[in-house]
This record gives structure tokens, sequence and C-alpha cells, in this order.
């Protein structure tokens, strides 16, 4: 099937540009999309959480996080109870115990940890910890690797005029 590019101008774009993993620290976030992709039209044991920068010097950044609450390897038993307590602490972040659906969750205010691992060669950044958009303040206060600071003190140059 052919995609159809009408009215697109490479010429009137920004540069798509070199982006770094953002800082290490707590980041005051919104959950933007949850799906549970699909292998050859089989849902996979996992649902991704994209969450958006919602403040700070990279404000619309995106970062990703994965749950794997179907996961059906090994230790799936493991795995998925891991995965539930994680979703769980999601949830009451966000104040809603019992999401109906993924768009339940969805431009709630909440507070993330970055942390960063090696991926294929590069850092790439990790959703370590969650908290409440009230716990948030006092996290970020007691963290120099807030969205402000840590950029600062990184050297990193914001890109909040990108939305990812």
């Amino acid at each position: 099937m052919s995609i159809d590019f009408t009215g697109f101008d490479a010429d009137q774009q920004d540069d798509y540009g070199d982006f770094d993993a953002i800082p290490k620290g707590w980041y005051l976030v919104l959950i933007t999309n949850i799906e549970r992709p699909e292998k050859e039209g089989v849902p996979v044991g996992y649902m991704k959480i994209e969450y958006t920068v919602a403040d700070g010097n990279f404000k619309g950044r995106k970062v990703w996080d994965m749950c794997h609450m179907w996961n059906a390897g090994a230790k799936a038993q493991k795995t998925q109870e891991i995965a539930k307590r994680q979703f769980g602490k999601i949830c009451r972040c966000v104040n809603v115990p019992k999401p109906a659906n993924g768009e339940a969750l969805y431009n709630i205010p909440m507070g993330v940890k970055i942390a960063h691992e090696e991926y294929q060669g590069e850092m790439k950044e990790k959703v370590k910890d969650y908290c409440s958009e009230r716990e948030f303040s006092a996290k970020a206060a007691s963290n120099v690797g807030t969205a402000t600071a840590a950029a600062t003190e990184s050297g990193a140059a914001p890109t909040s005029d990108k939305p990812w």
C-alpha cells in the first residue's frame, strides 16, 4: 500500500537534530499513550507507556516505559507480579486505582524518576520510579536531577521546541 505525501515539503521542516537522553532525575510528566503492541496480529506480553515531560527545559520530550503484564516467558509469574505492582503504583500516582482503559490515565500529572541504561551503544532513558504530582515537588526539590537543574549541570542543550 502506498502512502500519500501530497502537501508535504521537506524544505519547510526544521532539522531533525540529535536527541541525547534527557538527564537523570525527577520529571513532571503526563501519560499520553498506552498501547499493547502486536506481532503478526497477536498481542505481545507487555504494554508500552508513553510519558510526555510537562515542564522545565525538556517540556514536550517523550519517555517510554514497558510493563510486562502478560509475559509468557520462563519467569512469567514473577514478571507478571512485578508488572502488576509497577502498574498499580502508576495508577495510584494518578489517583485512578481501577482504570477501565488506558485513556483513563491520560493527561494527569505525575512524577517519574529517569535513570540511564546503555542500549545498542547509546545511553537511553529508563523510568525507575513513580510518584504523584503532590509528592513530585518534594522529590524534585531534594534532587539536583530535576529537569532544570540537570540540564544546567550536564550542559545538555534543551530541546523544548520539539514535541518528543
